[in-house]
């Protein structure tokens, strides 16, 4: 969530710079996708928070009855889902190369 609010801010930076700068060239010349990343990142976090919450309570009462089981489902998941993210930033951020 934090990366999400640092991309839509640094956005919103940039935009404001170019404003007191008088220079629109520096707005206009990308696809202004930061913002629209920025805000997924953050509904990303909070979802990610509301499963971590719930599988805590899952873990929480399979200790107490003595049967715990890892969940290889939402670690991978987890896994896939991050990785997925960092190729489209490593893609979208590589344009500005």
């Amino acid at each position: 969530m934090a990366f999400g609010f640092a991309v839509v801010k640094f956005s919103l930076f940039v935009k404001q710079l170019a404003l007191v700068l008088n220079r629109p060239e520096l707005v206009s010349g990308g696809k202004g996708y930061s913002a629209i990343a920025g805000v997924a990142l953050e509904v990303l976090g909070a979802l990610l928070t509301l499963a971590a919450y719930l599988r805590y309570r899952a873990v929480r009462n399979e200790i107490r009855t003595g049967e715990f089981k890892d969940s290889f489902v939402l670690i991978s998941f987890l896994s896939v889902t991050i990785f997925l993210i960092c190729l489209l930033l490593i893609f979208y951020l590589s344009e500005s190369i």
